[in-house]
């Protein structure tokens, strides 16, 4: 898969920190949910391009350009699946965050 821009149907759907995060809105990591298409990704404050997707096992590994309130950049986002229902998130710089699919 590498070079492609699309995301796995593994990793597509809607994730976030609790299910209370799942609904519409939200300004943050914890009140929103992060949302994977197959060729975008969006969260709290950024809404995302897929550019470039690597699937690695059962990490899927994008290069994405990203528009948010600090402008546009490529941002490298990691989805690493972590059994039923589970995905560890990396956006950037940031530190892992474990998320559950919302139902």
């Amino acid at each position: 898969m590498a070079g492609t821009a699309v995301a796995d149907d593994r990793f597509t759907g809607r994730w976030a920190i609790g299910q209370s995060g799942c609904g519409f809105g939200g300004d943050t990591a914890e009140t929103s949910p992060l949302i994977v298409s197959d060729r975008s990704v969006r969260w709290h404050d950024a809404s995302c391009t897929i550019k470039k997707s690597y699937l690695i096992g059962d990490g899927l590994y994008l290069q994405a350009q990203c528009s948010g309130h600090d402008g546009s950049r490529i941002v490298p986002i990691g989805l690493q699946l972590k059994g039923r229902g589970r995905l560890a998130v990396t956006w950037g710089q940031a530190a892992a965050r474990e998320l559950q699919r919302c139902r």
